[in-house]
């Protein structure tokens, strides 16, 4: 079998796609993925209020950057300073050209950085360190994190934190609570505060439950009909969807969490 090469596959398709459909599960469609970045955006501020924090003074490295999405969502916290990074060139390119007030850099957060030096007050990592499919990849980029982290600085991470067995699939790694716990908190992280990113909207990956995994089933039936399809149910899930993440402390997808540099 042919080696998985992350940096061809995310260069190919963001070439082709560099917009939020791009970045998200290019099969459920443009409108339906817009809403989940509707989805995203709230369960984002609603997690960052929680902290109770003064972000005016705060510098920000953000992994994994993308189309930019979460470089919009610091702005909007109006921090000090943003660094984005991606470990591809086209996001590189395409974010200093929208972004010129903010610096950018080409980056393998799973590739060991020698001598890193404490200069960022909150390093975010949004829906990318499940794409390392490797585990000592994975631990690496995180004692990468914890090294570039100011003292009491804070990590953000969404992915998915399976209670169960790892799952893998060629270019992604739904990784188990327990590892992904053992490793954050080894490398010298508490858990601080945890938000749902997603309840129905989003694969139930985190749960054996058949009637949610039959609502998805529903959901993705329904919005690959195409785009019009991908709008309604969109529409008439969101208000639902928020109020489920104001209720709920878990998900049965994915979730934000939120540690603090302790050591």
């Amino acid at each position: 079998m042919e080696k998985f090469n992350p940096q061809s596959y995310w260069e190919e398709r963001l070439e082709e796609n560099f917009n939020l459909h791009g970045v998200g599960d290019i099969s459920l469609g443009v409108n339906y993925n817009n809403y989940l970045y509707k989805i995203r955006k709230y369960a984002f501020h609603k997690v960052m209020k929680r902290l109770k924090v003064n972000f005016t003074d705060k510098a920000i490295l953000d992994i994994g950057s993308g189309t930019g999405f979460y470089i919009e969502r610091w702005k909007e916290l109006h921090v000090k300073s943003i660094t984005g990074s991606d470990f591809t060139n086209v996001v590189v390119k395409n974010l200093s050209e929208r972004f010129p007030d903010s610096r950018f850099i080409q980056m393998d957060a799973g590739e060991k950085i020698q001598d890193p030096q404490p200069q960022y007050d909150f390093i975010s990592a949004f829906d990318v360190l499940f794409h390392i499919v490797e585990d000592e990849r994975f631990d690496q980029a995180i004692k990468n994190i914890h090294g570039l982290l100011n003292e009491q600085g804070y990590f953000v991470i969404s992915d998915n934190f399976i209670h169960g067995d790892t799952q893998r699939i060629k270019h992604q790694v739904s990784r188990s609570y327990e590892y992904m716990m053992n490793v954050i908190q080894s490398t010298g992280f508490k858990p601080v505060a945890t938000v749902p990113m997603f309840v129905l909207m989003n694969d139930p990956v985190d749960t054996k439950s058949r009637v949610m995994r039959k609502i998805f089933w529903i959901i993705t039936k329904t919005v690959r009909k195409g785009e019009g399809w991908g709008k309604f149910v969109g529409s008439m899930l969101t208000p639902f969807e928020k109020l489920l993440i104001s209720l709920k402390t878990e998900s049965p997808s994915t979730e934000i969490r939120v540690f603090q540099k302790v050591k």
